[in-house]
């Protein structure tokens, strides 16, 4: 028994050190290099740059602004681009109820609020689409247009991932959160980049240049699995609004997405929102605006007037 004891001792010693060398190797590797901002509902982290008509770019799950700022870099001269970290993700803390739609379209207002914007040009990206969604319908007059690339935008059968459900869970997601990511996170990663890009070839720099390993910090991952474990639920309430939404709205999908299905996210919207501008991109994936970043920026600047 002492023997099994001191191995317990020693795998857990050495599963802790683990968790958190590689969160400070990844907060080293990726440091925060935008402005920090205080709002009513916490701080957060924003990279926001450029002159002209502000652009809000909401970046999806498991990312971080730098997966929207770094494939348009080049495409968005001449517009103010604000892309705040997301709460609990980049290098933006958790705030409290985080997982509700309302929650986040709230905080976002609150970054606007602190950088003296009023109204916005949105685009988003997967996730980030449902919260530009919840800006428009709880903050309709902060809001110009919106342009959505692969949004997540509806409830579907079944419900996220066993593993973030276990990791959004109150006791043992935190464990499982301390354990895994930090451990599986970098074995996982490539193959879920790859997904992600399918049928087209994922960038051979795309994690290093967005910062992935950001994601595998415990804080991150949970608050990830919590958003995604209340998607469904958050979702199938929020469908029921988006005929209110009245602002010009373009949605951009890439062919074969394995991530959020065409057919249902923006199909549905599409059906609710007959304002809509729909494009599709060939091989585009789940990832059309690093796909075709020319034919998205068009449409951002079409709306944002810049």
């Amino acid at each position: 028994m002492t023997v099994l004891s001191t191995a317990a001792g020693i795998a857990g010693a050495a599963l802790a050190a683990n968790s958190l060398g590689v969160t400070a190797w990844a907060q080293a590797r990726w440091p925060a290099r935008g402005r920090k901002l205080s709002t009513p509902l916490g701080p957060a982290h924003v990279l926001d740059d450029g002159a002209g008509p502000p652009v809000l770019l909401l970046h999806g799950a498991a990312s971080s602004a730098a997966g929207m700022t770094t494939p348009l870099e080049t495409h968005l001269d001449g517009l103010r681009r604000i892309a705040p970290d997301r709460p609990g993700a980049g290098h933006t803390p958790v705030v409290t109820g985080h997982e509700q739609l309302a929650v986040q379209a709230a905080f976002i207002a609150g970054v606007l609020d602190a950088l003296g914007v009023e109204c916005v040009t949105v685009f988003g990206h997967s996730w980030g689409c449902a919260v530009g969604l919840r800006l428009a319908l709880d903050h309709p007059g902060r809001v110009s247009a919106l342009v959505l690339a692969a949004p997540a935008s509806h409830p579907w059968n079944g419900d996220t991932s066993l593993v973030n459900r276990l990791a959004a869970s109150p006791v043992l997601g935190h464990a499982l959160s301390f354990i895994a990511p930090p451990l599986l996170g970098p074995f996982i990663a490539p193959r879920a980049v790859a997904r992600g890009f399918a049928p087209s070839p994922a960038p051979a720099d795309y994690i290093a240049r967005t910062g992935v390993p950001l994601s595998f910090r415990p804080a991150t991952f949970r608050a990830n699995a919590r958003d995604m474990a209340a998607a469904n639920r958050e979702l199938g309430v929020q469908a029921l609004r988006y005929g209110e939404i009245t602002c010009p709205v373009a949605i951009v999908t890439g062919e074969g997405d394995q991530v959020v299905w065409n057919r249902i996210h923006a199909k549905g919207l599409a059906e609710a929102l007959p304002q809509a501008d729909c494009h599709r991109v060939p091989l585009g994936g789940h990832m059309p605006h690093w796909i075709a970043p020319e034919l998205v920026a068009g449409l951002i600047r079409r709306h944002a007037g810049g």
